[in-house]
């Protein structure tokens, strides 16, 4: 008795890799931009492979199709397996890896703005510290993604290039940070962060500071 073909839900995201300039997809009967010659079907099938438009990954993640172009095969392809790779391995907490390239700092405004507990006053400190140039020199033209795996550098800026500056200053940055980075990976923007644990060093007293602190106490070094 020959056996029932069984139905096999296929887990890995959908992606499929083309180029937009392949006439293949050329339908002027059915098309506006096709029939009307403003569409991007530039290329004949045979010279697709070789031509130097991009490649295109399209794909759904979470019900919603996107999709990413890449110069070389090569890079679609290594593209379309990490999707089904993260799939696989990460099942509905999967999360789209393009998705973390959006600026992080408009984030970190966002986050101060959304503090639902803070004052109008705390918000406006909030800002102040965190507008602070060392934050900005670090931060600036850096995606989630990138910011997500620096705690090495978070590390340095909070404890050695502001280290000067008092905990609570050290502490809103070190905030607004995390919390961003928190706030993402609950909306699913990233999986994770290794941010989280970081803590604030000995707030460093240069000798200037120091013997200036020690006058405001009448002299008297504690």
């Amino acid at each position: 008795m020959p056996h029932k073909a069984r139905t096999v839900p296929n887990t890995l995201v959908q992606a499929t890799i083309f180029k937009n300039c392949d006439r293949t997809y050329h339908k002027p009967g059915s098309n506006k931009g096709c029939a009307g010659e403003t569409c991007q079907h530039t290329c004949e099938a045979s010279q697709v492979a070789g031509c130097a438009h991009k490649w295109t990954v399209r794909y759904s993640v979470a019900s919603r199709q996107r999709e990413q172009s890449f110069g070389t095969l090569t890079e679609a392809q290594t593209f379309q397996l990490t999707l089904s790779t993260g799939k696989q391995t990460q099942g509905a907490m999967f999360t789209d890896p393009r998705a973390g390239l959006v600026a992080f700092l408009p984030l970190c405004h966002a986050y101060v703005e959304g503090m639902a507990k803070a004052s109008a006053k705390s918000k406006a400190t909030y800002r102040s510290n965190f507008a602070s140039p060392a934050v900005r020199a670090l931060l600036a033209g850096r995606s989630v993604l990138d910011v997500a795996r620096m705690d090495a550098e978070v590390k340095a800026l909070l404890n050695t290039t502001l280290g000067g500056y008092s905990d609570d200053y050290r502490g809103t940055v070190r905030r607004i940070i995390t919390g961003t980075l928190e706030e993402c990976v609950r909306r699913g923007v990233i999986p994770r962060h290794t941010l989280a644990g970081l803590e604030l060093a000995p707030r460093i007293v240069t000798a200037a500071r120091y013997e200036q602190q020690d006058k405001g106490h009448g002299g008297r070094r504690r």
